[in-house]
Formats: C-alpha cells, sequence, structure tokens
C-alpha cells in the first residue's frame, strides 16, 4: 500500500525530468523544492539514537579498595582542574585543613552506604575510617576507631600500637580532623603518664611523646610541644646501655634530635649569627645527646663540614672562572634527581622563589649523566648535558648555573644489558660524612663565605621558610 510520501515523491520526480528545460533559477528553485521532500522521515517502529547512561552508580562498589579508588580519582580531577598548583605556590601549614571537594564528598558518601548496613570485618578498620572521614561521616569514623579498640587484647603493646593508629588515622587525614581524635589522644597521654609512673617501657614512652609532640605542632600548640620535647629529651639523658644498643633506639634517636632541634630552635639562630662554627657545635651536643655518645665529627647532614669543590664535565650557560661554591659568596648546591615535570614543581617554583628574594645567592644544580633523557634515543654525554640546560634553564628558565659530570659506567651481560652508573666524586664528597645515619635525606647544602656547610637538607616548600631564614642571617652576617 502506498503511502502519502510515496505518491509526494514520485509525483516530484516526473517534473524532476523536465528541470532541464528550465532556465537557471527556476532549476535551482525546483531543486529545493525536491530536496526538502527527500529528507527522510521517522516511519512507525523508528527510534532514535539515545546516548547512553554513563553516570557511575558508586553504592554499586563492593570493596573498600574500589571506593577509596574512585574517592582518589574524582579529587586528582578536581586538582588537575585547578588553575593554580598547590605546589607552585609558599607552603601553608592551613593546607592540611582545607575541606575536600563536594563532589568527594558526594562519592564517599554514595559508597559507604553499602558499609554502613553491613558488618564489616575489623582488620579493615583502617580503610573504612579512612573512607567515612572523606565523606564526613565521622560519628561512624569514630564508631569504628572505638570497636577497634575495644577488640583490643589485655596486652599493653598492642593497645599502645591501636591508640597510636587511631590517632595518625584522624590527625593526618585530609582535611586533618585531629579535633574527632581528642578522645583517643587523651587515652594515649594516660597510657604514656603510666610509663611515666612504674617506667615499664621506656620505648613506648618515647613513641608516645613523639606522637604527641607532632600533633601539637599540627594544632600550632608550641607549648604542649615544648612540653612533650623536654620530657623526650628527659628519657634521652635517662637510657640505659642496653636501650641505646636495642633496635627500638635506632629510629628513636632520630626522634629525640628533631625533639632537641626544636627546643634550641632560638639557640640554633644566634649560634648562627655568631659563626657557623658555633651553629654546628650546637647542632653536635644535641646530636651526641641523642645518640648518648660523644663521638668526634659525628654529626648528621655534614653541618660545619667544608664544602668540596665541585668538578663537572659541562657546565651550563658558561664555565665558571673560579671554583663553585666560590668563597667570598654564599651558596646553594642542590643535587638534582630527575623525576617527571609535575613531580617537581615543588622544588622548580621554591628554587624561584629562593633566587627571587636574594639575587646575589648562587645556585647551582648538580647533576650526572644517566644514558637516558626523556623518549629521546640513548644520547652522548655532551647531548644529554645539552638536553638537561635545554630543559631546566631553557623551557623552565631555572635561575641557576647546570654542573653536568658524565658518569662511568657498567653493564650488565646480555640478555639482562642494564646500565648501572657509578656515583659521581661530587656525589661522594658532599654525601659520605662520618656520623650520617641511615634514614636522614638530604638534596641540598647551604654554605656560607668562607666555603663551610650550614645546613643540608630537602629542596621542598615545607623547609623553605627555614631555608631562607637562615640565608638572611648568613647575609648579615660579616664573615
Amino acid at each position: 500500500m502506498l503511502t502519502f510520501y510515496d505518491i509526494v515523491m514520485s509525483f516530484l520526480l516526473r517534473f524532476f525530468s523536465r528541470l532541464k528545460k528550465l532556465d537557471g533559477r527556476r532549476f535551482l528553485a525546483w531543486n529545493l523544492i525536491v530536496c526538502s521532500f527527500s529528507i527522510p522521515t521517522f516511519l512507525p517502529g523508528q527510534t532514535t539514537f539515545e546516548w547512553p547512561n554513563v553516570s557511575v552508580d558508586y553504592s554499586s562498589y563492593m570493596t573498600l579498595e574500589e571506593c577509596l579508588a574512585a574517592t582518589s580519582r574524582i579529587n586528582k580531577f578536581h586538582e588537575d582542574g585547578n588553575p593554580v598548583y598547590i605546589d607552585t605556590m609558599p607552603y601553608d601549614p592551613r593546607e592540611n585543613f582545607l575541606p575536600l571537594p563536594d563532589e568527594v564528598i558526594s562519592v564517599g558518601r554514595q559508597c559507604a552506604q553499602r558499609f554502613i548496613s553491613q558488618i564489616t570485618p575489623i582488620d579493615r578498620w583502617r580503610l573504612l575510617t579512612q573512607l567515612y572521614l572523606q565523606a564526613n561521616l565521622d560519628t561512624n569514623a569514630i564508631s569504628v576507631a572505638s570497636a577497634r579498640l575495644k577488640a583490643v587484647s589485655d596486652d599493653y603493646k598492642e593497645r599502645f600500637a591501636v591508640l597510636d593508629s587511631i590517632v595518625v588515622q584522624f590527625a593526618f587525614s585530609r582535611p586533618s580532623k585531629v579535633s574527632l581524635a581528642e578522645p583517643f589522644i587523651q587515652q594515649l597521654k594516660d597510657m604514656v603518664r603510666e610509663f611515666e609512673v612504674d617506667r615499664s617501657s621506656t620505648e613506648l614512652r618515647v613513641k608516645g611523646y613523639f606522637r604527641l609532640y607532632n600533633i601539637s605542632l599540627i594544632i600550632n600548640d608550641s607549648t604542649s610541644a615544648r612540653e612533650f620535647a623536654y620530657k623526650m629529651g628527659a628519657v634521652a639523658d635517662s637510657l640505659s646501655e642496653n636501650d641505646i644498643v636495642s633496635d627500638w633506639f635506632r629510629e628513636a634517636r632520630l626522634q629525640i634530635y628533631t625533639a632537641l632541634t626544636f627546643l634550641s630552635a632560638t639557640d640554633y639562630k644566634d649560634s648562627l649569627k655568631k659563626s657557623t662554627k658555633a651553629f654546628a657545635a650546637l647542632h653536635r651536643f644535641n646530636w651526641s645527646r641523642s645518640i648518648k655518645r660523644e663521638v668526634e665529627g659525628a654529626l648528621p647532614f655534614a653541618r660545619g663540614e667544608s664544602a668540596a669543590p665541585l668538578e663537572a664535565d659541562f657546565w651550563f650557560p658558561t664555565t665558571p672562572q673560579s671554583g663553585v661554591p666560590a668563597r667570598g659568596k654564599i651558596s646553594v648546591v642542590y643535587f638534582f634527581n630527575r623525576c617527571k615535570d609535575l613531580a617537581c614543581w615543588d622544588e622548580y617554583y621554591t628554587i624561584r622563589r629562593i633566587a627571587k628574594r636574594f639575587p646575589e645567592l648562587e645556585i647551582t644544580l648538580v647533576m650526572q649523566t644517566g644514558g637516558w633523557f626523556s623518549d629521546a634515543s640513548p644520547p652522548a654525554p655532551e647531548q644529554e648535558a645539552q638536553y638537561a640546560s635545554q630543559k631546566w634553564l631553557g623551557f623552565h628558565k631555572l635561575p641557576v648555573s647546570l654542573a653536568v659530570t658524565s658518569s662511568e659506567f657498567m653493564k650488565l651481560p646480555y640478555p639482562d644489558n642494564r646500565r648501572l652508573n657509578q656515583k659521581s666524586d661530587n656525589y661522594l664528597n658532599y654525601f659520605s660524612f662520618p656520623g650520617q645515619p641511615p634514614g636522614m635525606q638530604a638534596d641540598m647544602f647551604l654554605i656560607d663565605r668562607n666555603g663551610t656547610i650550614v645546613t643540608s637538607s630537602l629542596m621542598q616548600r615545607a623547609s623553605e621558610g627555614e631555608l631562607v631564614e637562615m640565608i638572611e642571617i648568613l647575609m648579615d652576617r660579616k664573615d
């Protein structure tokens, strides 16, 4: 049976054969009419295309790992969409308390519904508490932590470990919710006071003091921080020989040294104003007090040592006329560990801010060749050094001098074929001082006008304030 559409099209096609006889304008007009009727129409039984529903039902996620992965992805998406990368800004302690994006909280809540309505094994409490904190389900987080603490046996060491883990979970979440952990922090304080009375565990006393010291710093309570730092120092002065040779003391000595450094902050500044030698002597005193040993020259981070002249096969932008670090100048020597650009923006912007603040400061970036550079085919040493100059001095515009050493290396036999680079002389000269314990990291060295190492630390925004303060003292000091 013919439809109305078929009849109309048949009529138009008959006339189409006569269009050749029409003039140009009429031909065009008839063409438009025919084309308009040629547009397909939707017949009965046909359906239009609809875009599928691609929204994610987070409540259907079955595991805590899937939920935490989802909140992490959403948070990363929001960070990438932020026009200001936080790593490019000066460090602000209030960052720890910035709220999560609303979408992350919403996803966390959707995901958490499954676990609210069911019993989750107690050994999953860490992940569950983390999810509840991200979802702002604080009451649920406290309930889970309390249930975990209730399940602890009578072993006081286990109870201390669980309490410590709960406090860490709340205090170092994002945002920090240390206020919610107040009942648990109080229980931790009570346990430490019991250890003070019966002297049952020196190890747990030190660990407890150090945890409470860190919590005090997070909430900007310097009075409490000093109290717990003093107590750590008192414990250090009363350690037995068995404590000193024990395994736990290897970690505790770094914690004690950190606390003593906090207590001596004002004295450190005053000593540095006098001389680098006095500054290093005070650090050496606190370190000897921490390790309970009077060891000549045993000081972490090579404070007070003479800085060795840098050696390099390639210098950029120009080869220095005198040795580096130069006498008469305040210098920063930074051993750069190549990484992906986004991971290094912290260092890039810290360097730029320091260089802008102190134009007379001599900053040298130290590298050694690795036999590779980005996606390029394995370059020769001079080509790799040129690539490095183009990237960090050219593209990133770092206001530094670049010193590149051609690495000596060995290759493992076939089929492995890996290249193993040897440490350069620069690295050995700056990282092989006696008394430097494992676990203490540094990549940046501040050097005074006399060529003496003042301090060493990580080049990062969190330590930028302390570095700036020391440079200002050195600039004002008349050597």
